[in-house]
């Protein structure tokens, strides 16, 4: 009875231990920039939302990714179709994205520079139009201004007849 009871609890923690996915860390930029010999060349979580354009090449594509802290450069090779609908401007939130790759401390393929090389991109939340509002109080001074300069330019006038 007491072999059996270790049996079993042996096997429910074999099946735990292997359900739990031991090979990619989520990690956020500051992490990875503070530990950057660590997680050199291995598989990552990485999640933030897109900023700037998606700039294409003929093997792939570059995404910025921003999570609170840094931005990281972001390869997706063309194997991977993903499309961005939004990306971070004045007018858009860009789309938050989740990336599962490998991170390279000093890429040899990308000039040395620290990117990740994408092996999956799951979208978390896509992105949205962002509402600017003029302030009443600047409102009030714009109507201030631009009445003072256009009376300026009708004194200006009547002086000169």
């Amino acid at each position: 009875m007491f072999v059996k009871n270790k049996v079993c609890v042996i096997i429910i923690f074999i099946f735990c231990f292997l359900s739990i996915n031991i090979y990619a860390q989520n990690v956020s930029s500051k992490e990875l920039f503070n530990k950057q010999e660590f997680f050199d060349g291995k598989e990552i979580i990485y999640r933030g939302r897109i900023i700037g354009e998606m700039m294409c090449r003929d093997k792939g594509c570059w995404l910025n990714v921003k999570d609170e802290d840094f931005a990281i450069g972001i390869w997706v090779p063309s194997e991977i179709s993903f499309i961005p609908k939004y990306t971070t401007s004045y007018k858009y939130q860009g789309d938050e994205i989740e990336v599962r790759g490998i991170f390279n401390r000093r890429c040899k393929q990308h000039l040395g520079e620290a990117d990740i090389h994408a092996q999956e991109i799951t979208l978390i939340r896509e992105g949205s139009e962002v509402e600017h509002r003029l302030s009443e109080n600047k409102r009030i001074l714009a109507i201030i201004i631009w009445s003072g300069l256009c009376l300026i330019l009708i004194l200006m006038q009547l002086k000169r007849i």
